[in-house]
């Protein structure tokens, strides 16, 4: 699936090798996170659609596309040129280098086809096309999901303690150790689904995606003066 805690977890162990300007290790956070809003999209699309064609249409599509970061990297330009502030230099190149490390990982390691160049009629790529993983690999790495999302709780607790600056943000790690708590629960929901009723896998999946995700984004957004 996403494997975005793990995407997160790169992020902190590249930081000291990273562009080193304020908001840019923020911004490079948020674009390794960014393309997994697929998920989120595909959840709206299946309002309308089924959930295979809003897989279909938009996993690992148009937010894992080269050409919409560079349409995004434009957008950026755009703003930097009616503004003048180094500050949205550092936020574009934070974000779209979060981006791209975040579609190579992908196709290193991901699990499903990337549509590189979307919406150009040019195939996909996938890493492990051509391997012979067993047929439960994708149970695992759904499993693992909210395994990693406990891992990047732990990750921006830590960002909080060794943080030379002390604000106010110190008292969120209490919410971030009871987030860690609800992870553990819903990585026993999402066990228990596929084993008990796998075919409810995809949306019970989805159903507790979400917050996580949206925990995700809203916890760096806080701490941002941490890093």
């Amino acid at each position: 699936m996403t494997l975005l805690g793990l995407h997160t977890y790169i992020a902190f162990k590249i930081k000291p090798f990273l562009y080193q300007r304020k908001m840019f290790f923020t911004s490079f956070l948020m674009g390794s996170i960014i393309p997994d809003i697929d998920i989120i999209l595909v959840a709206l699309s299946s309002m309308f659609l089924t959930i295979n064609e809003s897989f279909g249409i938009f996993y690992k599509t148009i937010t894992h596309s080269l050409i919409t970061a560079g349409i995004v990297y434009l957008l950026f330009l755009i703003a930097y040129e009616l503004k003048k502030s180094k500050a949205i230099l550092n936020i574009a190149y934070g974000v779209i280098s979060g981006i791209i490390i975040h579609i190579l990982v992908d196709i290193l390691i991901g699990y499903g086809k990337i549509t590189l160049f979307w919406p150009l009629p040019i195939g996909g790529v996938n890493g492990w096309a051509y391997t012979s993983f067993p047929y439960n690999l994708g149970n695992i790495i759904v499993c693992s999901e909210f395994i990693l999302f406990r891992l990047l709780a732990s990750q921006l607790i830590n960002a909080i303690i060794n943080s030379p600056i002390i604000t106010k943000s110190n008292n969120y790690i209490r919410y971030l150790t009871l987030w860690m708590k609800i992870e553990l629960y819903f990585f026993l929901i999402i066990f228990f689904t596929i084993i008990f009723i796998p075919e409810y896998k995809l949306i019970i999946f989805i159903i507790l995606y979400i917050p996580s995700y949206i925990m995700s984004v809203y916890s760096i957004y806080i701490l941002r003066r941490c890093f």
